[in-house]
């Protein structure tokens, strides 16, 4: 990788960061790039980052073992690290949102879906490109397979808002 590379990585890098700041930012009803939570919720995220914490461990440990009896899989060794966290993240998200935690008390919910939503059709882009000019085996070796995770992560979340909702409103008709 030559120097020019390794900078226009590092502005592109800085550019997403601050488009996702300011995103963010936007998406919360107070503009604040910070979403605030009360006492229960921050409790419930404790225990949710901690169970995401879990998660990583016991996953990396899966691939302890795979590497020290020569198991292999048929994906790029760095793409198993992202989804590692991929999975951290997705068991921290859906463990929030069942207890309800995921939403702060400054979120915009439909600015966030549609936030949600965008991800998950950018996300498809390189998986679809992957697929159609390499074939299924390129995609989950390479670094769709990164995207994949992002997919995964994003449908269980969704599916966690939605039950979460609904569970919601049939509590609020009952009672």
């Amino acid at each position: 990788m030559t120097t020019t590379s390794i900078i226009m990585t590092i502005i592109c890098l800085a550019l997403i960061a601050f488009l996702c700041w300011a995103i963010f930012k936007r998406a919360n009803s107070d503009h604040k790039a910070k979403t605030q939570y009360d006492e229960r919720q921050n409790v419930i995220r404790g225990r949710g980052y901690m169970f995401g914490f879990w998660t990583v461990l016991v996953f990396l440990g899966i691939l302890f073992i795979m590497e020290t009896f020569g198991i292999t899989l048929p994906v790029a060794p760095f793409s198993l690290g992202f989804i590692g966290a991929i999975l951290g993240a997705t068991v921290m998200a859906v463990y929030t949102t069942w207890n309800g935690a995921y939403w702060g008390l400054n979120n915009n919910r439909k600015q966030y879906i549609i936030i949600f939503a965008f991800l998950l059709l950018f996300n498809l882009i390189p998986i679809i490109g992957t697929w159609k000019t390499e074939g299924f085996l390129n995609v989950i070796q390479g670094t769709s397979l990164v995207n994949i995770g992002v997919e995964f992560m994003l449908i269980a979340l969704g599916a966690a808002l939605l039950l979460r909702h609904l569970k919601d409103k049939n509590e609020e008709a009952e009672g």
